[in-house]
């Protein structure tokens, strides 16, 4: 009899660990999970779409005997009908190795002996990524396939596992701070008009300028430092379009487009300089290339405005 508990049940406990970004335990019980090689793939499986799920994508897990290396399908939000990105998912104590690798590519692309179908074409999808926990063995990733110059195969480790972790995290983050932001407006809102009859016009003036006062001084746009981007600062970052290159950049990364822009802007922090967000920002105006080379001074100003709306 088999006592494990649900494999959706085991990955919505490690969600709830995803939410506040606890990646090393994630990890620990991903390696550790009791049960057939099949439940511990299933629980790998659940875990990785509801990541997605909760970052933008519609992912709907496809796996079990015989899926034909389909273990999850992505769909994105622009074309909610089209298979966007079919994922392997291998949740094993060993590394990958070629011999693996050249079996998902025959489930992938299809068995050239046999003329069987491949979920490539069966689904009408080019983009495949293989996930492993544990990663690959050495030189595994040099294989190659006749195939992979038309289609976009990505090789994932736990390095991009956390990544999602950590973009699952802060788009929940995100969505609190929006509802507590519109539960403190209301209360203020009840609040003002009950103190504005009480206290008379005169003092409600005082009191406004005393705030606004406040607020000048103990925050100069200069100096604010964060490491969110909060609800206004995304609202105005939104105010200027992707351009070609950044959109490039987000089908690339596999971003939605409706969330990329706060995506690279985490992605950028990690990357460059000293990891804030002006610095981030400079570099997603100005770009990657120009960055390196120096000539992104005139693009502060703007980053400046998203941080502070001035």
């Amino acid at each position: 009899m088999n006592n494990n508990p649900t494999s959706e049940y085991q990955a919505e406990k490690l969600l709830k660990l995803a939410l506040i970004n606890k990646s090393e335990r994630i990890y620990q019980i991903l390696n550790n999970v009791k049960g057939s090689p099949t439940y511990k793939g299933s629980v790998f499986e659940h875990f990785l779409a509801g990541l997605y799920n909760g970052i933008g994508w519609k992912a709907v897990v496809h796996g079990g005997k015989g899926d034909k290396g389909v273990d999850i399908l992505l769909y994105h939000q622009s074309r909610p009908s089209q298979v966007h990105t079919i994922i392997q998912a291998k949740n094993t104590k060993s590394r990958l190795s070629k011999k693996d690798i050249r079996h998902e590519y025959a489930n992938f692309f299809g068995d050239d002996f046999s003329s069987s179908q491949g979920a490539s074409e069966k689904f009408q999808c080019k983009i495949f990524i293989i996930i492993s926990l544990n990663g690959y063995t050495e030189n595994t990733l040099q294989l190659t396939h006749p195939k992979t110059d038309t289609h976009q195969v990505s090789h994932y480790t736990w390095n991009e596992i956390q990544q999602l972790i950590e973009r699952y995290s802060q788009s929940h983050q995100f969505q609190n701070v929006s509802r507590h932001k519109k539960t403190i407006i209301k209360k203020e809102a009840v609040k003002k008009g009950i103190n504005a009859k009480k206290m008379g016009f005169r003092f409600f003036i005082i009191l406004s300028f005393i705030i606004l006062i406040f607020n000048l001084v103990s925050c100069p746009p200069e100096k604010i430092e964060v490491d969110r981007l909060t609800d206004d600062m995304i609202e105005r970052l939104h105010e200027t379009k992707l351009t070609a290159i950044r959109k490039q950049d987000c089908q690339n990364l596999n971003y939605p487009l409706e969330t990329c822009p706060e995506a690279l802007i985490y992605r950028y922090r990690t990357l460059y300089g000293d990891k804030t967000l002006k610095t981030a920002l400079v570099v997603y105006f100005c770009g990657q290339g120009h960055f390196k080379k120096g000539k992104c001074r005139a693009f502060e100003k703007k980053a400046l405005y998203v941080l502070t709306g001035k």
